[in-house]
């Protein structure tokens, strides 16, 4: 049977999913088209040539070189060949992005040898432009003209380097760019991202910009992990070693792109660090999301065991993939891909199960598995992007599933760290109120002891008194009763009323008040068993009275005056506290400041509190001499 309970959560369910698919959605969405590189530029080669005039030099800061590259395939070329051969191998037009056009010879022997030639009309006025290459798998030689700018790796003794390199150069009316490119890796071959053309200022100006971006999310992650790391070796929270680990796998992977600005790195290393990282996040995601959810260990454990054999097969497709057959390595690649998805069903899972049994942050968990699971969907949906300042789509949706993770995680060691503070104060609750309970049964015990001593001293007393009668020195008796008076005069009660706590909170501070010339009126009927714990009625009473002592001090020695009035049943508890103060009171807002050290009204809020736990209603108001707290809790 469904109840409205559940109903409630199948509506909380679909209004996180409805949400998170929007949201990831639109972000998706502005980022495809102002931040894309196959949407970004209007004017793009025909028939392998690029015809640039200087006003669209001028009012355009860069060109994706995306659409209709000549090119010629299994063939290694030079500018010299093109110049010295009549008849010219076969050759196609092919866009960068377009994985079916240029990479048939790939699949023969998971060898790709290409050549990409380009022809670009500048003005005839010499200028000086820019040539961004990304990475290019795994090594290539680039030609402008007859000169080589660039070579990464080594073409003809083969070696594989990935780096992001930008070359500078003069040119003017017809340019030829001719980029020899092979690699030998089996899992990505040839020119993968447009090359960007462009003025030099321009294209550094996207480079840092990119590189500040990543920088920037990339040093959060890391001073994310590293205080995971002492909270790990400190001792105080459980999943510190988990979190770090995640955190700093992640961390260097987005620094990847960077060290590629700056570093080259050998492309099968490229390759495994790549796919091992990635997978590796997503193991470490479910992990912790197992554990903070408190879900079945049995489900955990094949989860977790899955994940461990995706990563192992990762793993392997990178290291060996040069030695693997095509079929193997589409195979493994395959593999990838579906651990890629089983993950992300599975985490939508746990935050669907998460907000169902109520778990804590639950809804949470929710939100960034389905922001996760649909930013893969969409980056199905749209194949072509490649980012010009940012991650790619995916990346967001794992950097949103991590910031979830991270606020949980942080939320998490500050609940835990109000928890401590909630029970320290506790203790010292109960440390003081046992003091009080011994100062009370200390004055008890004295005054039971000053009341035997008078009851064995009463019949001296009435002698005196009887001689003073008989001899009508009535004078006397008054003088002597006064004298005896004074002597035996206790200005503090002994009993204020049945509730044992509250007694003794009392005989504590009427005393104090005492000392401080403070006039303390009380009227209290309170009974024992109260529907309240006596640490709640410590902090409720004991702060309150504390305030009062505290602001009436400060007040006129002849206008200082506290008066309580407190009355409780099994039902309802009313309590009414008036004290004069000098007139002065700090507020930010509606709140109370103290005047002690930090000016924080910690103690209103702590009464605050223990109201709001019992649904209690509090006024708090203050006139001209006299300060006002009200407070009514029904039980």
């Amino acid at each position: 049977m469904i109840t409205m309970e559940n109903k409630q959560r199948v509506k909380t369910i679909a209004v996180i999913f409805i949400i998170a698919i929007v949201l990831i959605s639109l972000i998706t969405e502005f980022l495809y088209i102002f931040n894309n590189k196959y949407t970004y530029s209007k004017l793009q080669p025909e028939k392998g040539v690029l015809t640039l005039s200087q006003e669209e030099i001028d009012s355009n800061s860069f060109h994706f070189l995306i659409k209709d590259w000549e090119f010629y395939e299994d063939a290694l070329l030079t500018p010299t060949y093109f110049k010295n051969q009549t008849s010219l191998p076969n050759m196609k037009y092919v866009s960068i992005g377009d994985t079916e056009s240029a990479y048939t010879s790939q699949t023969k022997n998971n060898t790709f040898i290409g050549t990409y030639r380009m022809k670009i009309n500048f003005p005839e006025k010499e200028g000086f432009y820019a040539l961004e290459m990304p990475q290019v798998y795994s090594a290539y030689e680039l030609y402008i003209n007859d000169k080589l700018y660039l070579k990464v790796g080594d073409t003809h003794n083969y070696k594989a380097q990935i780096q992001n390199r930008c070359t500078f150069f003069a040119a003017s009316g017809e340019t030829y760019i001719t980029i020899a490119v092979k690699d030998a890796s089996g899992i990505k071959a040839g020119i993968t991202s447009p090359p960007t053309l462009g003025k030099p200022y321009s294209i550094n100006i996207t480079r840092a910009f990119k590189f500040l971006i990543n920088n920037f999310i990339m040093t959060l992650i890391f001073f994310g992990a590293l205080f995971s790391l002492i909270l790990a070796i400190s001792g105080k929270s459980n999943y510190s070693y988990m979190f770090f680990f995640m955190c700093l796998i992640y961390a260097v992977y987005l620094n990847h792109p960077l060290i590629n600005l700056c570093f080259s790195m050998g492309g099968n290393f490229s390759y495994v660090f790549e796919y091992f990282c990635t997978h590796f996040v997503y193991l470490m995601v479910i992990m912790l999301q197992n554990r903070l959810c408190n879900l079945n260990k049995n489900v955990s454990s094949i989860s977790e065991i899955c994940g461990s054999v995706f990563c192992a097969i990762a793993f392997v497709y990178g290291v060996f993939t040069p030695y693997l057959s095509a079929p193997l390595c589409t195979f493994l690649s395959t593999l990838c891909n579906v651990f890629e998805w089983l993950a992300a069903i599975y985490l939508v899972a746990i935050g669907t199960y998460a907000v169902f049994n109520d778990i804590k942050y639950g809804r949470i968990f929710l939100f960034g598995n389905v922001c996760f699971a649909a930013s893969l969907l969409l980056y199905i949906i749209q194949p072509l992007y490649d980012s010009i300042y940012t991650d790619q789509s995916v990346e967001m949706g794992i950097l949103t599933i991590l910031g979830c993770l991270y606020f949980v995680y942080w939320a998490s060691i500050i609940d835990n760290y109000r928890r401590n503070i909630v029970l320290d104060d506790e203790r010292r609750l109960m440390e003081r109120q046992i003091n009080l309970y011994k100062e009370n049964y200390v004055h008890i015990t004295e005054q039971i002891e000053e009341t035997r001593k008078l009851r064995h001293d009463m019949r001296q007393h009435f002698r005196v008194i009887s001689d003073f009668a008989n001899n009508r020195q009535f004078d006397k008796i008054a003088e002597y009763l006064g004298e005896y008076s004074s002597e035996t005069n206790d200005t503090v009660p002994l009993f204020f009323c049945e509730n044992l706590t509250l007694n003794a909170l009392l005989h504590f501070y009427v005393s104090s008040s005492a000392k401080n010339s403070i006039d303390f009126k009380t009227s209290v009927s309170v009974p024992n068993g109260l529907p309240m714990s006596d640490i709640d009625f410590s902090i409720l009473v004991g702060n309150l009275v504390e305030n009062a002592m505290e602001a009436c001090s400060k007040a006129p020695l002849k206008n200082r005056r506290i008066v309580l009035n407190c009355t409780a049943d099994k039902n309802k508890l009313i309590l009414d506290l008036k004290n004069t103060f000098d007139g002065n009171v700090k507020k930010i807002g509606s709140k109370f400041l103290s005047f002690k050290k930090g000016m924080h009204g910690l103690g209103l809020e702590s009464v605050n509190a223990v109201v709001d736990k019992y649904r209690g209603v509090m006024n708090v108001s203050n006139s001209d001499d006299m300060f006002t707290v009200s407070l009514v809790i029904f039980f």
